[in-house]
């Protein structure tokens, strides 16, 4: 599942929907969306450059769009560089498109034949371009706090490749040498983008804020109350139907409530109609005030 903005359509204001099944609260918000996009627009401007004086032909990448992502998304073929971020702990991605760096193989080797695949000896001269790209990444991130390293054991990897972070963003620019077009991939956690951006992701109005709590308020958890008792293993091997399991605990005694399997408050069992219910008496978590009968 993705949502796409395309660089001829401004991304409006995110809202959500008033269907809790459908908000989106992962999703960045356009200011840090268009932080990405600056910083990787500034990112493509110098490589631009470098990239046609390297190959002795003018080369333009321009910015196409930005792409959230969920789950598993196909890279095609091509080349990926797998780049630590600093200070976030995580990896990005750059990935280049094959067409692209067989063209530039074949205009820095002088080669007159056209290529569809890169040799070993190909990709050695390829590493100059992804070094070049790497170095310029690195002198344009540095002004939003943080910094690119290649990790030297994925440097280059040709085959089909799949972006398993759960929420990232896909920043895709076209490259054209002469008549010859391709994509460059920049895939980054949506976690980093939100920490370069600076911008926090309040709720803008009192229905978004309905909508999200009405999201979360959805969600379901395990409550248990739990009556503890040692025993034997002899008396355990003894259960019978119908017997009766005599527990240390006196009729209406305070046992804990757990939810998700954490203590979370405590209270008696009592006679609800014809069922059982648990009344809460008070919350167990150091976050919670305490009844005057806990003190």
């Amino acid at each position: 599942m993705m949502t796409t903005h395309t660089a001829d359509t401004a991304p409006g204001r995110r809202t959500f929907s008033a269907n809790p099944a459908e908000c989106r609260p992962e999703l960045l918000l356009p200011e840090q969306l268009e932080c990405a996009r600056h910083l990787f627009e500034t990112f493509l401007r110098g490589l631009a450059s470098h990239y046609s004086a390297d190959l002795l032909r003018p080369v333009t990448i321009r910015f196409d769009r930005v792409e959230q992502i969920r789950g598993v998304e196909s890279a095609g073929e091509g080349i990926t560089v797998l780049l630590d971020l600093a200070p976030f702990p995580g990896a990005a991605r750059l990935r280049f498109g094959q067409a692209f760096l067989c063209i530039a193989v074949e205009a820095l080797l002088g080669a007159s034949e056209t290529r569809e695949s890169l040799t070993e000896v190909d990709l050695h001269v390829a590493n100059g371009l992804i070094e070049t790209a790497i170095a310029e990444m690195q002198r344009v991130w540095q002004s939003a706090g943080s910094s690119f390293r290649k990790v030297p054991a994925r440097v280059l990897d040709t085959r089909p490749t799949e972006t398993r972070e759960v929420n990232s963003i896909v920043l895709i620019a076209e490259v054209r040498v002469g008549a010859a077009a391709d994509t460059l991939q920049l895939i980054l956690p949506s976690a980093f983008v939100r920490l370069i951006s600076g911008v926090d992701a309040p709720l803008d109005t009192a229905r978004e804020r309905e909508a999200l709590w009405d999201a979360l308020g959805s969600a379901e958890f395990t409550v248990e109350a739990i009556l503890r008792a040692d025993l034997r293993i002899r008396d355990l091997l003894a259960f019978r139907p119908d017997m009766v399991l005599q527990l240390p605990h006196k009729s209406g005694a305070v046992v804990e409530g757990y939810v998700n399997g954490a203590p979370k408050f405590r209270g008696p069992l009592i006679q609800n109609g014809n069922s059982v219910g648990f009344q809460i008496e008070a919350w167990t978590g150091e976050d919670k005030p305490q009844d005057d009968s806990d003190r």
